[in-house]
């Protein structure tokens, strides 16, 4: 991965963004790294699985996941206090959930809105399902189809919710076609929340190694966070779908290393090491997903919500229907 400067890979964290460094005095040998040598001949480096089988598997083991991959509180937070303000006024507010998000259901559905949910796994709608603090609760349907497939009655919702999708989606010309089907499905003024993973310039984000001292010198504070930004140090097509592929090993190494020293749980490396890492998604380029976006819809505010380092990679947006 290239950082920022040449000379020294011992780089400074303040607000996400890559410093140059304090003048340091020489770098700690870094108690992970007498651990790689042992664990590499036995990390599972070149796992191939299917989008289907990612999103079982994901589903299946979200009550191991903490955020910032899941919903954080900050996040739900703050779009339960927006989605306080579409409903006031509204004698039966109605919202869409593309994906079956636990979190961002329950948030709906405390709400008293009548809430749709679009999801074309059935086993993943079934896990997060009984993760949620009301399941089947009977405001919610459940419609088992991907967006592409759905047709509503055009004004039927105030809301739509969604959470990492459009890393899913290859190219501008989809995610033009999915807000402009989320524009005519929704009332004039409804409200749009989502959280996207975008794309950052290979000299704004660190490195592996970066990532390790900045969490020694008590930079980073949450170990989740630390191992998901570990994930998007390696995984080019995450990062930047310009960018040529880098091979996620180190990240791999690293992560064993965080379980071996029980600062992530064993459940959460192998929900990373076997789902994160060989996971292809695509993050976009902020300015694209704007363009898209405002095809249809007039972007309100767009921020992160600060509760986590990584969450510069994953700012919330909201979009007001025009």
């Amino acid at each position: 991965m290239p950082c920022a400067c040449h000379h020294d890979r011992t780089m400074r964290l303040t607000g996400f963004f890559v410093h140059p460094p304090r003048a340091p005095s020489g770098s700690p040998k870094l108690g992970f790294f007498a651990i790689m040598k042992k664990v590499l001949h036995v990390l599972p480096m070149n796992l191939v699985l299917d989008t289907v089988q990612i999103e079982t598997v994901c589903a299946e083991r979200w009550r191991y996941l903490e955020a910032p991959l899941r919903p954080c509180r900050a996040q739900l937070r703050i779009w339960g206090e927006r989605v306080d303000d579409v409903a006031r006024g509204l004698q039966r507010p109605s919202a869409l959930c593309l994906g079956s998000t636990p979190e961002l259901r329950d948030l709906l559905l405390e709400r008293g809105f009548a809430l749709t949910v679009l999801d074309p796994n059935d086993d993943v709608y079934g896990f997060m399902t009984e993760l949620m603090e009301h399941p089947r609760h009977p405001n919610e349907m459940y419609e088992k189809l991907d967006w592409r497939d759905a047709d509503f009655v055009p004004g039927t919702f105030d809301v739509v919710l969604s959470d990492l999708l459009l890393f899913h989606l290859p190219d501008r010309v989809l995610i033009g076609e999915l807000y402009e089907r989320l524009h005519t499905w929704m009332a004039s003024g409804g409200v749009v929340l989502t959280r996207e993973i975008i794309s950052l310039p290979a000299n704004r984000f660190p490195s592996c190694a970066d990532l390790v001292v900045a969490w020694r010198r008590g930079e980073i504070q949450n170990p989740s966070d630390l191992s998901h930004l570990l994930i998007f140090a390696n995984d080019s097509p995450i990062m930047d779908e310009r960018r040529e592929k880098v091979d996620g090993r180190l990240a791999s190494i690293l992560l064993h290393a965080l379980k071996q020293k029980n600062i992530i749980s064993a459940e959460e490396y192998e929900m990373l090491s076997t789902v994160a890492l060989p996971w292809q998604g695509i993050a976009h380029r902020r300015e694209d997903l704007r363009l898209s976006m405002e095809q249809f819809f007039r972007l309100e505010s767009l921020h992160p919500c600060q509760q986590f380092i990584s969450c510069q990679t994953m700012p919330l947006w909201q979009l007001i229907n025009s």
